[in-house]
């Protein structure tokens, strides 16, 4: 059972030696605490897994079938413990730091932060997360600790990020809501579309609206803030610097 920080309980269920397996290295790098005992309290979300007869895992949450396997378990835990931390406001963004800058790029899944992400690790950039950007109160914001994953057709694979702990909140010198597509074109945002291309991808909006919104207003008040497409991740990371 894992306690996320506003209380919640998720169950991960199956055989023990599943269990242990898919949990070895899929737990969120915070917001969950782990028990091995039933908590008080109902559970709030149910993944449950076991072998399939490929030698995969099969994958249920809240009783429908999840494909992905081990993916699809860790992003589930990871969006459970982010929906859900105290003090933080989870955006699904890249963060980035760029000759001593901070960038927060904002995006859904597939829109290329990875790529982007893995470009400025080649360049000598810092890269503090690939998924979750987490507001503070203040605007500051720090990363999500946990390996970049890059999506190749052989699997997954994994590259290490800034160290948890090298890092605490900082100001955001760039909000840059910004996709892969055929060419670059970037423009400047006001503030308001900022804003809103922030809250659009806060991962607790509907849980807790009035603290996603300050988090995201207190985001972009002082960065920079631009949208649009980049082409190839090499030049955007040139564009960056």
């Amino acid at each position: 059972w894992g306690i996320a920080d506003d209380g919640d309980v998720l169950e991960v269920a199956g055989p023990p030696d599943v269990v242990d397996a898919v949990l070895v290295g899929t737990a969120p790098p915070m917001g969950l605490a782990w028990r091995c005992s039933p908590p008080h309290g109902s559970v709030a979300r149910c993944i449950e897994v076991d072998s399939d007869a490929d030698g995969g895992i099969d994958v249920r949450v809240d009783g429908r079938r999840r494909a992905g396997g081990v993916d699809a378990v860790e992003s589930e835990l990871a969006l459970f413990a982010a929906e859900r931390l105290r003090g933080l406001v989870a955006v699904h963004a890249a963060v980035l730091r760029v000759v001593g800058a901070v960038v927060v790029v904002p995006g859904p899944s597939h829109s290329g932060k990875s790529t982007w992400c893995a470009a400025s690790l080649d360049a000598g950039h810092e890269v503090w997360s690939d998924e979750f950007a987490l507001v503070d109160n203040a605007g500051s914001v720090r990363g999500w600790p946990r390996p970049l994953r890059l999506r190749t057709p052989s699997g997954v694979v994994r590259r290490a990020v800034t160290p948890p702990g090298a890092h605490g909140g900082a100001p955001v010198a760039m909000v840059a809501a910004v996709s892969h597509g055929a060419r670059h074109a970037v423009r400047g945002m006001a503030e308001s579309e900022a804003i809103a291309a922030v809250l659009s991808n806060v991962v607790c909006a509907q849980r807790r609206p009035a603290e996603s919104f300050a988090a995201s207003v207190a985001l972009v008040r002082r960065a920079r803030c631009v949208a649009g497409t980049r082409g190839e991740a090499v030049d955007a990371v040139r564009w960056l610097v």
